[in-house]
């Protein structure tokens, strides 16, 4: 693929996933003015479930960890309660339930993520599609890149992005100065 070829099939994946967003958008906030509602209600109603698993968790660590003998099952056990962050469980106890709440969404955002990086990897693995076409799911581990994003500039993980060319990315957290005098 040429440069030219690449430059026209990102033009045409680009213009899908601003479709594909519009659309959905407007199903998943349900006319709420924040585009990231679904993964915030979410994240709110896995609240509860988050401080019972903290909880216990929380209560087994450190009963087993008031024996040394046990330092095996205490790794096992922080370990299986987040593969991805093993000591969540050692300060759990500490979070509020802001923190559980961005904790739930991002992981509210996460399932749905995975779950189109996994059908990719299925199509990887065995060659076939099963369902959605490979351009559906290209848009949307794409699109679901962007909704993370947008989380994570919410929740001041990231800085905000300013494109206000169209062709340059400043990473800074305030807009570029505008000198043309046109304004943003």
């Amino acid at each position: 693929m040429n440069d030219k070829q690449f430059a026209g099939m990102l033009q045409g994946l680009e213009e899908l996933e601003h479709a594909i967003l519009d659309s959905k958008g407007k199903d998943y906030t349900q006319g709420d003015r924040d585009r990231l509602k679904n993964f915030k209600s979410l994240g709110r109603e896995l609240i509860p479930a988050l401080k019972s698993v903290f909880d216990r968790t929380i209560g087994e660590v450190k009963y087993v960890a008031k024996d040394p003998a046990n330092q095996d099952k205490l790794d096992r056990l922080v370990s299986s309660f987040c593969l991805e962050c093993p000591d969540h469980a050692l300060v759990a106890a500490e979070w509020d339930e802001e923190a559980l709440h961005k904790i739930g969404t991002m992981i509210a955002w996460w399932v749905y993520f995975r779950k189109h990086v996994d059908a990719m990897a299925s199509y990887v693995c065995s060659g076939k599609v099963e369902s959605e076409g490979l351009t559906g799911r290209i848009n949307d581990i794409r699109n679901y890149a962007v909704l993370g994003a947008g989380l994570m500039v919410d929740y001041g993980d990231i800085p905000e992005f300013w494109i206000p060319t169209g062709y340059h990315l400043d990473m800074s957290p305030t807009p570029p100065k505008d000198d043309s005098g046109g304004g943003q």
